[in-house]
């Protein structure tokens, strides 16, 4: 699996956004890591839920603006290794995990990320029990986590070593809308900063192509034609989203 993220890697720093130029050693060598530990391209963390992705390549559609410098990595395998290899990073970032947990509170990483045009780092955590966050983190409990599985992700987002953001990631126990044309599952993204984010979970790209704009189309059909596939959309209209890939 090195092989193919490498070269999903340089793909994407050659198709969209120099990525290599933008990253220091010490994100460079926590990249090569979980390229390494990557055993297949869809794997699954202990609990065996299937909608974790370990890695992705996003864009986020403005009107005609469009940002491709986002990009996030982890392991759903092997989260210690790459714990480890994160370290130097986090450390370079001024990043402390355990001061963003309740005392104690049992972590796994999930993975880190970056958005260079907007200069974000991005940390994710995944919890086994999201109903410990709720007493440190009361405003990301909204409706949605009443109807949640257990287990969910916890994400920060840094800017110069400061929190700009704040996310719970849940994943309903039954998705409402996962019977619905082009959909598998869905997920509730609850935010400090824009609210409640519904991303969904594609079951046929394809039949999404249509729904989005000339942007979004142009992006599809560079994926397409190295045969990698949408994965993941939050949609507001044609010219309004944010597609996930591969």
């Amino acid at each position: 699996m090195y092989q193919y993220h490498l070269a999903l890697f340089d793909w994407h720093c050659r198709t969209f956004f120099p990525f290599h130029r933008h990253l220091s050693e010490n994100e460079l060598r926590y990249l090569k890591c979980c390229f390494a530990l990557g055993t297949t391209p869809y794997e699954r963390p202990a609990s065996g839920y299937a909608h974790f992705s370990y890695y992705t390549f996003s864009h986020r559609i403005d009107g005609d603006r469009v940002n491709s410098s986002r990009m996030a990595y982890g392991s759903l395998r092997s989260p210690e290794a790459a714990l480890a290899a994160a370290r130097p990073v986090l450390d370079e970032r001024g990043v402390a995990i355990e001061s963003l947990l309740p005392a104690g509170l049992a972590f796994k990483l999930y993975g880190l990320g970056w958005d260079f045009v907007d200069r974000h780092f991005k940390l994710y955590l995944l919890i086994e029990d999201l109903a410990a966050l709720r007493e440190m983190y009361p405003d990301l409990f909204g409706p949605h986590a009443d109807q949640a599985r257990p287990e969910g992700l916890l994400s920060f987002t840094f800017v110069d070593a400061q929190i700009h953001e704040r996310k719970i990631y849940f994943y309903p126990r039954e998705s409402p809308v996962a019977q619905a044309a082009g959909v598998v599952s869905q997920a509730f993204m609850s935010t400090s900063r824009r609210g409640a984010v519904e991303q969904l979970d594609v079951r046929d790209g394809v039949s999404w192509r249509g729904r989005l704009g000339p942007v979004g189309r142009r992006i599809f059909d560079a994926y397409q034609a190295v045969d990698l596939r949408l994965d993941t959309i939050a949609y507001e209209d044609p010219d309004h989203c944010t597609l996930y890939f591969p």
